[in-house]
């Protein structure tokens, strides 16, 4: 209908890659799709929804297509401790999405995760609801990191990420102008 009536959007969206993958990003460029926002998680295949997609790859094509890419990672996983956690924080800047969000576990009230720590004795009592942001300091006890590490170690994960690509809205101009001249192409 868009086509048909001449009517032009342009839309920011957040998808998982299986969804990406069904519909296919040349529909996504279609409907007006210039930015989307994935959950990439972590390199270990943890997640069904990323079980044999290279993820890389997906985001190079949606890049090579005008689509802006922020992929977002998540740490302090169980499976992180002083060595693999770097390891995550390597292979996500390595995707070369156009911004990366890096944001720790966090069990919320309501979910099943929340209700597995609180099982399980591992969050931290008396942890504010205001803190519970992934940003700052861990909710619940892990086995490799206090919770006062946390905050430091995904800033120094967005630093990494600044000099290693550089300032995201330079990353994101450059993708456009390449979607661009592919479509002109």
């Amino acid at each position: 209908l868009m086509e048909q009536h001449k009517k032009t959007w342009i839309f920011s969206t957040f998808s998982s890659a299986e969804a990406i993958l069904s519909c296919g990003i040349d529909l996504l460029v279609r409907l007006g799709v210039v930015f989307v926002w994935i959950g990439v998680e972590s390199q270990k295949e943890i997640f069904s929804k990323l079980k044999d997609v290279d993820i890389r790859a997906l985001i190079k094509e949606m890049q090579s297509k005008g689509i802006s890419v922020l992929a977002s990672s998540i740490l302090f996983l169980e499976h992180h401790d002083r060595e693999t956690i770097h390891h995550d924080i390597d292979w996500a800047i390595g995707l070369g999405a156009d911004l990366h969000q890096f944001m720790q576990l966090t069990p919320l009230p309501g979910t099943p995760l929340y209700k597995e720590h609180l099982e399980k004795g591992t969050l931290i009592k008396g942890h504010p609801y205001t803190k519970l942001h992934g940003q700052d300091c861990l909710c619940f006890h892990h086995k490799h990191f206090k919770s006062e590490e946390a905050r430091e170690i995904t800033r120094k994960a967005f630093e990494k990420k600044y000099h290693t690509d550089g300032p995201a809205v330079l990353n994101m101009a450059k993708t456009i102008l390449d979607g661009y001249r592919r479509a002109s192409d």
